[in-house]
């Protein structure tokens, strides 16, 4: 165990050497006039997907949608505003999506996180403004909920939006309404799921998508073409006139207590029953340490919680290589990868494979300099 955790923390070092070097702001014809303006709020807003506010009208509109497909570069066929607002403890964005037909507007029901054939409306956030990691989030006309963390390397954790890791659940907020001209999205995201410095103004990373199925189109804002999506997030919009807003800690305990007992028939004593009890107590930590910063910990950690792997018959001489889904090691987990792709390098689902976890700790953040860092040690065994 112990050459294991010195082969780790040197891997850990030498990421963040290479992360240092690899910072580095792209510029794209993409991004040339892309920019929204964020409005103050004075007073909170209901999230109920109707737009009558009239701080939302006073707000700069993103407009301009261009397809990405099926004809990239061309004018999207349906109109699509956006507008973004900030205060009260997290960012508000508003979205009217025009529609021609509104009966048409698909309105497919499904789980969290399942990005089906439905109309969609999607955001991707570089609150870090690091070019190369995003907070996403998205609704479809029905409601449902999409959320992940969006890498420079295109790498997804699933069957969703390419690069996309749709592990990653933030708290949120949204509201959808079906109109006589299209539909309508609300959404509130507190600044608690993002990470942002304290700088007094600040620029963001921003980009927006809709999907139009039954008319296999995508239209986004800013559109970036297929030649330059190497690095999709160094090419988004830009976010500006953020002012004097405040990181608010994130403090979340999750703790467990399980007890279970087993009865059986003693074999040496035919009719005597022996009972077994058991108890197990644990339970998961996450704490802000600052804008950029949070600390995890693990404590005898349940996953009982966490979506079982899907079977897999493996006749090779290769590991078999299945996604993280444990919320201890899905925090930060944009800093541990390289573009070569998640696993690649750093597979933590070796992490407890054998033995249990018996305690984890994860620091991850970034400093104002623009270097990301992240380190991480586990105990395992009986």
């Amino acid at each position: 165990m112990i050459k294991s955790a010195n082969q780790f923390i040197c891997i850990k070092l030498y990421f963040i050497v290479i992360t240092g070097i690899l910072f580095n702001p792209i510029h794209s014809s993409a991004q040339d006039n892309r920019s929204l303006n964020a409005y103050q709020l004075d007073s909170s807003i209901q999230i109920d997907g109707h737009l009558d506010e009239a701080v939302w009208s006073q707000a700069e509109a993103a407009t301009g949608f261009l397809q990405f497909s099926p004809e990239e570069g061309t004018e999207s066929t349906q109109q699509t505003e956006v507008r973004i607002l900030y205060g009260d403890g997290g960012v508000y964005i508003g979205a009217i999506l025009y529609d021609d037909n509104p009966s048409l507007i698909e309105q497919t029901l499904g789980r969290r996180d399942d990005f089906n054939r439905a109309d969609w409306f999607v955001v991707s956030i570089d609150s870090y403004f690091n070019r190369q990691n995003a907070f996403t989030f998205g609704v479809n006309a029905a409601g449902i909920q999409y959320d992940g963390i969006r890498s420079s390397g295109g790498f997804g954790g699933g069957p969703g939006i390419p690069g996309v890791d749709e592990s990653w659940d933030a708290v949120w907020y949204s509201d959808v309404r079906i109109t006589e001209d299209g539909w309508i999205v609300e959404m509130r995201i507190p600044y608690s799921m993002l990470r942002f410095s304290e700088a007094e103004i600040q620029t963001w990373g921003i980009h927006f998508t809709r999907s139009i199925p039954r008319l296999g189109e995508t239209s986004e804002w800013p559109l970036v073409p297929r030649v330059e999506r190497d690095n999709l997030i160094a090419q988004f919009g830009f976010l500006q006139n953020l002012r004097n807003i405040e990181p608010r800690p994130n403090i979340q305990i999750r703790p467990y207590l399980v007890g279970g007992f087993n009865t059986s028939e003693n074999p040496s004593t035919p009719g005597e029953i022996i009972t077994i009890n058991n108890i197990d107590i644990g339970g998961d930590i996450k704490l802000g340490l600052g804008p950029n910063v949070t600390l995890d910990a693990a404590i005898n950690p349940d996953f009982g919680q966490v979506e079982a792997d899907p079977a897999v018959l493996n006749l090779t001489a290769f590991e078999t290589f299945f996604q993280e889904q444990r919320p201890f090691f899905l925090e930060g987990i944009e800093i541990f990868e390289f573009s070569i792709g998640r696993g690649g390098l750093l597979n933590t689902r070796r992490i407890g494979a054998e033995d249990p976890i018996i305690g984890a700790t994860k620091v991850s953040g970034r400093t104002e300099n623009g270097l990301s860092f992240g380190v991480l040690g586990a105990v395992t065994g009986e």
